[in-house]
């Protein structure tokens, strides 16, 4: 299944040699990543909420895709949460997809083959409604899209994604023939 998605800016990998704007980004991704979400990101997420929900506000719930510690989840998401809620209008929960036991972070670990593999969901939180899935960064959308396939299978009646960032590599566009 094909979802639709939504992001805020690009991220460019440190890897990468990276413009005074670039810097930025990445900055404000980091920043989002440790539970600081800039008033600029905040309306950005704001208005992409807007956009989708179309005034029918009590169809949606806001939930998160997990970090990898419960911890990093909280610290990230609690006080967006919060205040998207208050912006929108549109009821959020922390509660709806969790992990069962903490583990390395992706980007230091490696991703696996099913990075959703000890996410747990509380259909009753989004049971019949429509879904706006948040995370950080979106690279190739492997969690974003497994997890969105398991809110499906628990009930949601759809779902779309909502990203600070897209993950832009230099090397993709000069491996296109």
């Amino acid at each position: 299944m094909e979802y639709r998605y939504y992001y805020t800016m690009e991220y460019l990998p440190t890897r990468y040699e990276a413009s005074k704007s670039e810097w930025n980004n990445r900055h404000a991704v980091w920043n989002f990543k440790d539970g600081v979400c800039s008033s600029s990101v905040l309306n950005d997420l704001v208005e992409i909420i807007n956009h989708i929900v179309s005034g029918r506000k009590s169809d949606y719930v806001i939930c998160f895709i997990p970090a990898s510690t419960s911890s990093k989840t909280t610290n990230r998401f609690s006080s967006v949460a919060r205040r998207l809620t208050e912006r929108t209008g549109v009821q959020s929960t922390l509660s709806a997809i969790t992990r069962t036991s903490d583990s390395e972070a992706g980007h230091i670990a490696g991703k696996s083959n099913n990075p959703t593999a000890d996410f747990c969901y509380n259909s009753s939180l989004f049971r019949g409604k429509k879904v706006i899935l948040v995370d950080d960064v979106i690279t190739r959308g492997r969690t974003f899209v497994q997890t969105a396939d398991k809110l499906i299978a628990n009930g949601a009646s759809s779902v779309e994604g909502m990203f600070v960032a897209k993950t832009v590599n230099p090397d993709w566009n000069s491996m296109v023939a």
